[in-house]
């Protein structure tokens, strides 16, 4: 830029000592005002030159940032179009693994299908079977029960000529049974033993620790036809009213089961006797309660 200024004030010079001669002092002011302005036009005309070509440098560089920015954001696109292909391929995978288990299900449906109408119809089959099982129980329960109480029966049938007499003190391990049951009956119920016979009489059960005398079993005997002399035990069986309060007693020998159900039902005839009506229990079938003539249910 300073060479150019010194060109035009060296041309300036040369024109106005060429031309001093020739001009006059107003035409060489003049002269000298018009090459002053044409350099300083061509002062500035240089100076936009120069930015022109300083803007052009940094344009290009700025081309070339763009332009590598391009590079790398084709790079990622080619990254990103590879993904989406491979998430079309997982896709159609996926896409034909669906189909497939679609038509599995249809066919599991049909499959299931079959399985719900065989399992309703097996469960009508269990329903049907529980049915008649539980008839078959209600029926083997009642045979049971049949066979339990004609077992029973026939046990009270065996054991229809034994009496149980309670409350009798004991008199050691050394004790005759038998005398001491005949002294009983002739002192406490003032029966004359002398006519009775009996098949055998003995104690029954452990010695308690308490020493409560044990019951005494009596066996009445049976004649030579088999033939029980059933009068005296029925006799002596209508005495024990007369030890009622007197800490001694006389039963029938029943099973246990027998006397369990004589048990339960045993307030029903307790109300019974109170408002003074007639009850007894059957001797063949000694758990049956009668009231007035009526059979009680147990």
């Amino acid at each position: 830029m300073s060479d150019k200024r010194k060109n035009c004030k060296d041309a300036s010079s040369v024109s106005s000592v060429s031309d001093c001669d020739l001009r006059s002092p107003e035409e060489k002011t003049v002269k000298e005002t018009s090459m002053s302005e044409s350099c300083s036009l061509l002062d500035s005309s240089s100076d936009k030159i120069l930015d022109a070509l300083g803007m052009t440098e940094n344009f290009g560089s700025k081309i070339d940032r763009i332009l590598a920015q391009i590079v790398e954001m084709n790079k990622k696109l080619e990254q990103i179009t590879s993904s989406v292909s491979s998430l079309e391929k997982k896709y159609d995978k996926l896409d034909v693994r669906v189909h497939q288990l679609e038509a599995n299900q249809s066919e599991t449906g049909a499959e299931g299908k079959g399985m719900e109408d065989g399992l309703n119809e097996l469960n009508k089959q269990v329903n049907e079977l529980n049915s008649a099982e539980g008839k078959v129980k209600a029926n083997y329960e009642k045979t049971c029960k049949a066979l339990e109480d004609k077992f029973l029966f026939a046990e009270v049938y065996s054991r229809r000529e034994n009496l149980l007499f309670y409350g009798i003190q004991e008199k050691g391990e050394q004790e005759d049974s038998l005398s001491v049951l005949t002294s009983f009956l002739e002192s406490k119920l003032e029966v004359d033993t002398s006519n009775i016979e009996f098949q055998r009489v003995h104690r029954v059960g452990k010695v308690n620790d308490d020493e409560r005398p044990r019951p005494i079993i009596a066996r009445f005997l049976r004649s030579s036809l088999f033939a029980l002399r059933y009068g005296d035990r029925e006799f002596i069986f209508s005495k024990a009213r007369a030890l009622k309060d007197t800490g001694y007693g006389i039963s029938a020998e029943l099973p246990r089961e027998i006397v369990r159900r004589r048990k339960d039902q045993g307030k029903k005839l307790s109300d019974a006797r109170k408002d003074g009506k007639r009850t007894f229990f059957s001797l063949t079938e000694p758990d049956k309660l009668y009231i007035d003539g009526a059979l009680i249910p147990l």
